[in-house]
């Protein structure tokens, strides 16, 4: 079994080769869900505030 940069064993590798494993997908929501939990994550609604109105 390999074990991805997360950690995680990779036990199946994706059908097709351009698909993240699920388990990087569910490490990634997991990352953001503390992100969020955090404070450090913002809503994409946010992205731009600011920077338009110095355009």
């Amino acid at each position: 079994m390999q074990v991805n940069e997360f950690g995680f064993g990779i036990v199946t590798p994706p059908a097709d080769a351009d698909d993240e494993p699920a388990e990087l997908v569910l490490a990634s929501l997991r990352t953001s869900l503390q992100q969020i939990k955090e404070g450090k994550l913002h809503p994409i609604s946010e992205l731009w505030e600011g920077i338009i109105d110095r355009v």
